[in-house]
């Protein structure tokens, strides 16, 4: 049974877009010169109109074999137009396929093209139909693969992928009497109290909470907590809005880790910078205790302290040639802050973008012998 609809039926057409490089490094496009009304003698892109039972990517090389004789090229579909009154012939739609070669190319007019040329994708001649508008498209998907976003998606596919499969470790690979975990600014002024409080790293506190438990039964005894405590003339607050005073409810603790029974074996080094080495406690408490050579570092900000923390324990390993130093941060006990962009201008203040932010600093610090894991369990 035939199935029939009270809707008028545009005729579906398709375009092909070829692109290649000229000898001085511009791009040309391939046009053809139309041989037939509408816009006889007119350039154009080559295409035509899609036969019954017919795929549009059929078509698309059909028509670009029978006006150019070309064949075999890596089509993607480019876009889709359907403006009216964009085909005086009437309502069409047209299906957009683009590619862009370095192979040699000899195309030869055929069909319904008079002649076939190439042309500089910045300055065609006058255009039928609305291919000028589909060529402008082509130029702004070409500048925004060429920006910086552009260039970086391959990149950046790579890195969700790596994120995705990042390794666990299990505990029982730790000797509990050379372990330490270092928890950076795990503060109520980073997760719960004041201008610079996130969620995002209150989130990771009970998951921070259960790896200091599970590190405790398996016999760890070292528990470092680096936290900011500053001073109100810190330079640090002409980057970021004061806080966590020295004394005040902000620099405390969370209370989740205060909670404890083993609190007492947590040694806290104060800090009024991001660094956790300079001017603090922790350089003297490493060269007192040499046995510890595993450090295992939880807290926020990945791309901030908890960077500055993991880098520093490293560096310094490689410094003095301790090639025994494991440094390790659990992806799931680290995080930072998300400040989008419009908020941001809205603020006068810079971006920061928490999930890319916090992936590239996994990256950088994994790039530099810092054993970054999805877990410790």
């Amino acid at each position: 049974m035939m199935y029939t609809y009270p809707y008028p039926h545009p005729a579906l057409t398709t375009d092909a877009l070829l692109l290649r490089s000229a000898e001085d490094g511009r791009l040309e496009v391939l046009l053809i010169r139309r041989r037939h009304d509408p816009y006889a003698g007119l350039w154009a892109l080559p295409g035509g109109f899609v036969d019954e039972g017919e795929a549009p990517e059929e078509t698309v090389r059909r028509e670009l074999e029978e006006e150019t004789g070309l064949t075999d090229l890596p089509l993607q579909q480019l876009a889709t137009f359907g403006r009216p009154g964009r085909d005086p012939r009437g309502w069409t739609v047209s299906v957009v396929f683009w590619a862009q070669t370095q192979a040699p190319l000899h195309p030869r007019a055929g069909d319904d093209a008079a002649e076939v040329a190439w042309w500089p994708l910045d300055d065609p001649p006058p255009l039928a139909f609305d291919h000028a508008d589909i060529l402008a498209l082509a130029r702004e998907r070409i500048a925004q693969a060429r920006s910086l976003a552009g260039r970086s998606a391959p990149f950046l596919a790579w890195l969700e992928q790596w994120l995705t499969h990042l390794p666990r470790r299990p505990l029982a690979e730790l000797a509990p009497q050379r372990t330490a975990a270092l928890a950076v600014d795990l503060v109520r002024g980073f997760c719960t109290v004041g201008p610079l409080a996130s969620p995002r790293v209150q989130a990771i506190v009970p998951r921070v909470v259960a790896l200091f438990d599970a590190l405790y039964d398996h016999g760890v005894r070292h528990f470092l907590l680096s936290q900011d405590a500053h001073t109100a003339e810190s330079p640090e607050f002409d980057a970021f809005a004061p806080h966590c005073l020295k004394g005040s409810e902000e620099s405390e603790t969370v209370p989740e880790l205060l909670a404890r029974p083993f609190a007492k074996h947590f040694t806290l080094f104060e800090k009024n910078s991001l660094s956790s080495t300079l001017g603090t406690g922790l350089i003297p408490w490493l060269e007192a205790h040499p046995q510890v050579d595993t450090f295992i570092i939880v807290g926020d900000c990945t791309d901030l302290c908890i960077y500055e923390a993991a880098m520093a324990l490293r560096l310094r390993a490689n410094a003095f040639n301790r090639p025994r130093v494991r440094v390790i941060v659990p992806a799931d006990g680290v995080q930072t802050y998300d400040l989008p962009v419009e908020t941001a201008q809205t603020l006068g203040i810079l971006p920061h973008d928490g999930d890319l932010l916090h992936g590239i600093a996994l990256y950088l610090m994994s790039l530099n012998g810092i054993e970054v894991v999805s877990s410790l369990s």
